[in-house]
Order: structure tokens, then sequence, then C-alpha cells
């Protein structure tokens, strides 16, 4: 299992915050390879090149999928158009091997011991 996580801001190049439009088009786009995703909102900090404090609202989009069932668009190839649609400088990616011990029902079982990804298979 593979577990990828993307932290995309919400500042655009120009300052300005980026529009709910821009927004849904990074959605459209997790769901088109990965047919589900998780979103986190968070905060980014960093220094500029002049020495200030950068604090930005963040947020942070996680897939789990089995390693043969890798969409065949890469994480970063996703992380770049994450970058384009959303006029952002740069969006930080990790891929990082995972396992999953099960899928806990709201009853309290657990349908399986290791459960498959459904990675790269959204519906059409």
């Amino acid at each position: 299992m593979q577990h990828i996580r993307w932290s995309v801001g919400t500042q655009q190049r120009d300052g300005e915050p980026t529009t709910h439009e821009q927004r849904g088009r990074v959605v459209d786009l997790l769901l088109k390879h990965y047919g589900g995703f998780t979103v986190t909102p968070g905060h980014g900090y960093w220094v500029d090149p002049n020495g200030k404090l950068c604090i930005e609202v963040m947020f942070t989009f996680e897939v789990v999928c089995d390693s043969e069932d890798f969409p065949a668009v890469s994480p970063r190839t996703v992380a770049k158009e994450m970058a384009r649609l959303t006029n952002q400088r740069a969006v930080m990616f990790t891929v990082s091997p995972v396992k999953v011990g099960g899928i806990a029902t709201d009853d309290g079982d657990t349908e399986e011991e290791n459960p498959k990804g459904r990675c790269g298979s959204a519906p059409t």
C-alpha cells in the first residue's frame, strides 16, 4: 500500500487567495485519478528571502492505494497540475509505504484484514 500526500496553499503567486473554482478543479483532479481522497486543513510556515515569517492556510490531500493499482499518472505530475490549477509556486508531495490493518464498520467489525485500495478506479 502507498500513502500519497500533497500540501496545497491557499494563496496564489500574486498574493490573492485561491478561488472556490480553483479548489474545485483540484478536487476533480484527485477524483479522476484516485477515486477519492481525504483533505485536512492546516497552516504552512516559512521564512521568505527577506527574512519575513510567512504563514499560509493550506490543505493536505491524502490517498492510500495498493502499489499495483497505482494510477498511470505519477504523484509528481498531479502535484505539478495542482500547482498550475491553483497558481502556486510549488506543491509539496510525499509517497510512503503503509500497511492498513483493516476497515472498522459502524457495528465494530473489521471488513478485511488488509483491504484493497481503490486507487485509479474512480467511477465513470
